[in-house]
């Protein structure tokens, strides 16, 4: 499936995000409805299991184009840029219950449902705040977001 990105930052030489376009992959349940299968990025505020609403490109294509989110999984999104203390980190939080993805620097984080979240939230929030990583909470539960 494919995300439009929207610009969010007018610096033409350092563009965010730095693609136009994410493709995700996803399981199509009919309907124009699907599941998430994969750690958005760049997409917000998206998580996987998510479902949601994708229409065809055109009548010949293979491309869908994401509409809109129908259910959202109560899995959480954020993404992770680090200065230090990576692998102690990413290794926590795999202990936590938490799988990631990496694309270049960006690590996305995919956190389950449940009580879990804040665990892992007060965790990354306070690495931030000692100066290990910088954190961007792209899809949490409204009590968690600044």
């Amino acid at each position: 499936m494919a995300f439009n990105l929207p610009l969010e930052d007018d610096d033409p030489e350092h563009p965010w995000p730095p693609y136009a376009v994410e493709t995700m992959w996803v399981e199509a349940l009919g309907e124009n409805r699907y599941r998430l299968d994969n750690i958005p990025f760049f997409v917000k505020p998206l998580a996987v299991n998510d479902i949601v609403r994708g229409h065809p490109a055109d009548p010949n294509s293979a491309v869908v184009w994401f509409s809109d989110r129908l259910e959202w999984s109560r899995r959480s999104t954020v993404r992770i840029i680090f200065f230090s203390g990576e692998e102690h980190i990413l290794n926590a939080l795999v202990e936590m219950g938490c799988c990631y993805e990496r694309l270049r620097q960006i690590v996305a984080v995919d956190i389950p449902a449940g009580s879990v979240v804040d665990h892992v939230h007060a965790f990354l929030s306070d690495k931030q705040a000692s100066g290990n990583l910088d954190l961007e909470e792209a899809c949490l539960p409204d009590r968690l977001l600044h």
